[in-house]
């Protein structure tokens, strides 16, 4: 079912304003997946080892990417070790993980754990993550 959705802005008062936002909205037919992240190892075997991220029930870009932490990190508060756009094809995004192309080195070290994040948008709405040891 399709609507269209209007938002008035209200003041202190409670004025209305009388310009407004309009969208359309869609409601999803059937059930909606979850967003999942599975990679081909979860141990790497140094610092310049690669690894194969498969994230399915992906959506159809629109500006949603991938992000990588040290576990222990929240998302926002720091930068990502790195990231990227997600490409997606009939719901999936698949790529290979290359340590060289890293914003931070110096965050990634053998011994610790790190996590790969999801997120819708251009912001911080994180929809699914897994963690891998180096």
């Amino acid at each position: 079912m399709t609507y269209k959705i209007e938002v008035h802005a209200l003041d202190a008062y409670g004025n209305e304003s009388r310009e407004s936002l309009k969208a359309l909205g869609k409601t999803l037919d059937g059930v909606v997946k979850d967003v999942t992240i599975t990679l081909s190892k979860n141990e790497l075997l140094g610092v310049q080892d690669t690894i194969e991220v498969t994230v399915d029930n992906a959506r159809a870009p629109q500006s949603d990417w991938i992000g990588l932490y040290e576990v222990n990190e929240k998302p926002g508060e720091l930068a990502s070790i790195w990231w990227m756009y997600t490409q997606v094809t009939d719901g999936t995004c698949k790529f290979t993980y290359d340590p060289r192309y890293i914003g931070y080195p110096d965050r990634y070290k053998e011994g610790s754990t790190y996590k790969f994040v999801y997120f819708y948008g251009g912001g911080y709405d994180a929809v699914a993550s897994t963690t891998f040891t180096i």
